[in-house]
This record gives structure tokens, C-alpha cells and sequence, in this order.
């Protein structure tokens, strides 16, 4: 009986084996939907998917705490603008599932300070995609978390582009809109990014023109100061010493100062917290120092308070990777009742050739305040030189632009 007890049980063990490696060999590999296989030559098969919009929604929490803000408890624009492009970047690679680089930022308006305390929430989507290149769209809220109470920040689009680890560009899945808002994002998306191209076009332009003779702004903080620049200034303090009762003069003291005065420059070192998994510097991290400077120099011409208002579009012209020194160099360009305007350039260097590229540059506003946080006036910029000149010129273009942009902050 034992025997025959041992036989059964073999022979049972030995059947469970049979089927389950009949399963193993019969059975289908699950497959991605909608999901179809490119093979290229001496490379591997890459996966191309339709995927939808809400598959890359990212929802990001983070507390603002003193180190985030100024003496007076407002959380910095360029903290603000590093979370929304490391929010971005998550969407982003959730829907490529490989890495992706910032390309370039639109506008960004803040409408409302956030504070030491606040919540800041930061939801974000991909609106669009293309060969290689996808759109985000980043929500930003404040929430006191003392009452519950929420109130909208800013809002920004993104460009991110997939590239390999030899920075080549990759290929991305093709995104499928559902709901009503997705559809209406899917289209405004390809509007946005031909005002974007055209942009570039207008860029390049400027560039020949440049090359043909004309002034350089970028150029513009590398130059040597205008002597005429400094026959003023001899003048203004003579007239400022000649009767310090004299309420015109002090007046004419206070509501001007010159452009050159404000020019600020940092340095920079790339580490690795400061990069991606390619080794590229975080957009949003370029973005912070762009803002720290603008707040420097800005307070070197008006001496208050400020608050970053908005940050331009800007291009990601070249990238910077661990290792590289950067310099951030910002200048008051034009200043208007309650606010002024600040160019910053941000440069590359390689300290082993000394040979130096321009990456980003563009113009960020920021507003004077009192102490209460009430606006106060500011005094007004002086072009002498005619590269400062040239940075003026189209300043209350720019300016209406920026009310534009805001103004369209309520349908979103």
C-alpha cells in the first residue's frame, strides 16, 4: 500500500509539472494597447504608444518654509519656477517613459504671492505631443493651510524634448486627447508651438542683423562703461552737493539712476543635484538663478522690496551639464511707475579654453513694495550707452504683451 501510495503521488507531482510547463510554453504575452514595435537598424525595437492625456497627470505638494522666501515671508519666483519644471519634467516622462530635457518655457505671470506656511500644489499635464518633443501644462495654487482657503498662483507651458544619452533625439508616443478640456489643449498646443517657432525665426534675424554690424544686447554687460556715462553721474552728484535743502534736486537725485548701475553677476557651479539623469542642469534650476539675479539687480536700482511678477518665454539655446561654470549676468533695462524690467544673460564657460556660450536669455519683471506690501514708486532708468539703448527699445511692447498674458490667466 505504501508503495503503491508513492507511485500516486509521483505520478501527480509529475502531471503538475507537465501542465504548468505547458502553460509557460502556450501562453500569451501580454501586449500594450494600441501599442506598435519600430525596428531600426543596429538598434533595439522601440515601443511607440498612444497614450492618453490623463496618464501623465502629476500632482506635486511642497511646503514653503523660510529658506524658500525673502526676510519678509514671500516664497522667491525662482523657487517657484524650479517645482514647476521639476513638476513638468515627471509629466513629461511619464508619458515618454525615457528622459526628457527642457526646451523652452512661455511666459510665466504670477498673479499671487505664495508665503511661508503655504501649501504650494502644482498639477501638471501633457497638452500635446509630437516626433520628439512634447507640451506640458503646469497648474500653480497656494492653500493656507490654516483655513483650507486656495488661490491661484501662475500657470506655465513647457516644451520638453526626449533625447538619448548621447543627446540625440528620440521618438515619443502620439498623445490622444479625451475629455473636452484635453481636445481644447490638443489644439491650442500646436498654436503655441507655431507662435514659438516663429519666434525662433525672429530670433535668427536678429541674430544676422547682429552679425551684419548692428548691437548685440547679450553682449551688452561684457562691454566697457560709457564715458558719457560717467560725465552724468560727475554732474548729478554736483547737483546734489550744490544745495542738499534744495527739494527739486533731491528729487532729481532719487527719480533717476543709471542703468550700469544695477549690473549684477553671479557665478555658478553645476554639482550633480543639480542635474538629471543625463547630466543636464535642470531648466528650473537655471530658471532660480536667472531670478536671483533679477532680484539683486533690481534692488540695486530701487531700493525696496520687490516681487518677481513674470519671467518672459525663454529658449534652453544650449545645455549645461555638471562640471560647467555658469555665469548669470542682469541689468535694469527700463523702469516704469511701479516695476522694473531686468534682462538677464546666462553664459557657459569652459574654464579649460575659456571659451564661453550663450544658453538663455530674456526679461523678467519684478515690482517694488513697501514693507506692508504695498506698491511704492521707483526711480527712473537711464540709457547712456547705446547697447542699453537697445535693451529699452520695445520695453512698453513687452510690457503690453505681459498685460495681454495675464489678462488671459482668468480663462484657464
Amino acid at each position: 500500500m505504501e508503495n503503491r501510495a508513492v507511485v500516486v503521488s509521483t505520478t501527480a507531482i509529475l502531471s503538475a509539472l507537465l501542465v504548468a510547463w505547458l502553460w509557460r510554453a502556450t501562453r500569451v504575452k501580454p501586449t500594450v494597447a494600441n501599442a506598435t514595435v519600430v525596428k531600426r537598424e543596429d538598434e533595439q525595437p522601440v515601443r511607440l504608444e498612444k497614450k492618453s492625456a490623463n496618464e501623465s497627470r502629476t500632482v506635486m505638494h511642497e511646503l514653503l518654509i523660510p529658506e524658500h522666501a525673502d526676510p519678509r515671508g514671500i516664497a522667491f519666483g525662482g523657487v517657484i519656477l524650479a517645482w514647476i519644471d521639476v513638476c513638468a519634467g515627471i509629466a513629461a516622462k511619464r508619458h515618454a517613459g525615457q528622459p526628457a530635457v527642457t526646451a523652452s518655457v512661455d511666459a510665466v505671470h504670477f498673479l499671487s504671492p505664495l508665503r511661508v506656511g503655504d501649501l504650494c500644489i502644482l498639477k501638471a499635464k501633457v497638452n500635446r505631443s509630437w516626433n520628439s518633443s512634447m507640451e506640458v501644462g503646469v497648474k500653480v495654487e497656494g492653500e493656507d493651510l490654516t483655513t483650507g482657503v486656495r488661490r491661484f498662483c501662475c500657470h506655465a507651458y513647457l516644451t520638453f524634448v526626449c533625447v538619448s544619452p548621447e543627446g540625440r533625439p528620440q521618438r515619443v508616443c502620439e498623445l490622444v486627447p479625451e475629455t473636452e478640456d484635453e481636445i481644447r489643449r490638443w489644439e491650442e498646443a500646436d498654436q503655441r508651438r507655431g507662435e514659438r517657432i516663429a519666434s525662433k525665426k525672429r530670433r535668427q534675424a536678429e541674430e544676422a542683423s547682429t552679425a551684419a554690424g548692428e548691437p548685440a544686447p547679450a553682449l551688452l554687460l561684457k562691454r566697457p562703461s560709457d564715458p558719457r556715462a560717467e560725465l552724468l553721474k560727475k554732474k548729478l552728484v554736483a547737483e546734489m552737493s550744490e544745495d542738499e535743502d534744495s527739494v527739486t534736486v533731491r528729487r532729481s537725485a532719487v527719480d533717476q539712476r543709471w542703468c550700469k548701475d544695477s549690473i549684477t553677476e553671479c557665478l555658478q557651479l553645476v554639482f550633480p543635484e543639480h542635474a538629471n539623469s543625463l547630466q543636464i542642469t535642470f531648466g528650473g534650476q537655471i530658471m532660480k538663478w536667472m531670478d536671483y539675479c533679477a532680484v539683486m539687480a533690481a534692488s540695486r536700482h530701487c531700493r525696496s522690496q520687490l516681487l518677481t511678477a513674470s519671467l518672459d518665454s525663454i529658449q534652453f539655446l544650449s545645455p549645461t551639464k555638471i562640471g560647467d561654470t555658469i555665469i548669470v549676468r542682469g541689468i535694469v533695462s527700463m523702469a516704469f511707475e511701479h516695476s522694473v524690467e531686468v534682462y538677464v544673460t546666462v553664459e557657459k564657460e569652459d574654464l579649460r579654453t575659456n571659451k564661453v556660450i550663450l544658453t538663455n536669455e530674456g526679461y523678467l519683471t519684478l515690482a517694488a513694495v513697501d514693507q506692508k506690501g504695498s506698491l511704492v514708486k521707483v526711480p527712473r532708468a537711464v540709457a547712456v550707452s547705446e547697447r542699453e539703448r537697445a535693451l529699452q527699445k520695445g520695453a512698453h511692447e513687452r510690457k503690453r504683451d505681459r498685460l495681454a498674458g495675464k489678462a488671459q490667466l482668468h480663462h484657464v
